[in-house]
């Protein structure tokens, strides 16, 4: 239900709230006056408050104006206190000083004022960025990051590296013919640096991984080889049921394919006309459709083709993880739903 805004009697019970006003309406002064609420009527210390807005001059700008709204009631506080004659004040903060008849319950407020403006250059005043770059460095020493991470703005080297480390390690250690057979369906360094980057930049990728995918900690070779035979049993079985439409649609394509092969597959997979012989031990992995930065990432990722999804993901995390080790915040952590493959 939509309510009028009431600095003074605005609930501080634990809760989700929004504050919807247009600009000029006075949403800073509304957040300085909550923060001074918070602080003494709710006994809150300022270490516990974050308040969070988009950039450093209105950071710099909202900590100066909590610090005088806090300054302007300490005054209040104390004036009431020796009797003295009070200073000027907006109407919202003397209607506040009205509820400060009461002794005991003025001098802890003053006493909470006072540690709260001696804190204020340490409190959670900040930018979105800010206060992810600090709680990194709380936690650094628990976490196992760097002391002093730094904002990650371009992850080009550091994806370049990843995949030259796992070019290295799992695809040139393939036979000749099977390392041009990928080759020839679209895999390159390139495309994984391209696949990687989608990724890596979806908070909530989707890669469904099937039962038979392959083993991220088991070397390629001799899994591919595996999958290859797996592949040309399935192919096997369905040209059994559907070769006749090839036979009678692409003759002289279906004669020039011979014998299982990662280049005859690939072959086969671009000439069969009927959809079940192109599902046959399909290679492409593709994303969901979705706009990754004004993208379509489905083209992204389907040009990395033959990449399986299992494998992915954890190119996916040694990426992150060597995002850590070089002291980057990198994008999002976490790694939100299961990554997949989707069609």
């Amino acid at each position: 239900m939509v309510q009028r805004f009431e600095a003074n009697s605005y609930p501080l019970v634990p809760g989700l709230r929004l504050l919807e006003a247009s600009a000029g309406t006075g949403k800073t002064f509304a957040l300085a006056h909550l923060c001074l609420r918070l602080i003494t009527e709710a006994q809150h210390p300022l270490e516990q408050l974050l308040v969070v807005t988009y950039t450093e001059a209105a950071a710099d700008e909202l900590r100066s104006r909590i610090g005088q709204r806090f300054q302007a009631a300490l005054e209040g506080l104390e004036a009431l206190e020796t009797e003295a004659a009070p200073p000027a004040a907006d109407p919202v903060l003397e209607n506040w000083l009205e509820h400060a008849a009461d002794t005991t319950l003025r001098r802890q407020w003053i006493s909470c004022l006072l540690l709260a403006l001696e804190q204020l250059d340490r409190a959670d005043i900040t930018t979105i960025h800010g206060f992810c770059r600090r709680t990194l460095r709380r936690m650094a020493l628990s976490s196992g990051a760097a002391m002093d991470p730094e904002l990650e703005t371009d992850s080009t080297d550091l994806l370049q590296q990843v995949v030259q480390d796992i070019w290295r390690d799992q695809l040139l250690t393939l036979p000749a013919d099977q390392l041009i057979g990928l080759r020839q369906s679209g895999l390159s360094p390139e495309a994984m640096v391209q696949a990687l980057r989608v990724l890596d930049g979806e908070p909530h990728p989707c890669v469904l991984a099937e039962r038979d995918d392959f083993d991220p900690d088991e070397p390629l070779a001799a899994q591919l080889q595996l999958w290859m035979g797996r592949c040309w049993e399935r192919f096997l079985l369905l040209w059994q049921r559907d070769g006749d439409i090839a036979r009678n649609t692409l003759p002289q394509q279906c004669r020039s394919v011979e014998g299982p092969g990662l280049q005859g597959h690939q072959a086969l997979q671009r000439q069969a006309p009927h959809g079940s012989l192109r599902r046959a031990g399909s290679l492409d992995c593709r994303s969901e459709r979705r706009s990754v930065a004004g993208r379509d990432s489905r083209s992204e990722i389907s040009s990395a083709r033959l990449l399986p999804p299992r494998m992915l993901v954890q190119y996916r995390q040694t990426l992150r993880r060597e995002r850590s080790l070089a002291g980057g915040s990198g994008a999002a952590a976490g790694d939100g739903r299961p990554l997949g493959r989707t069609t």
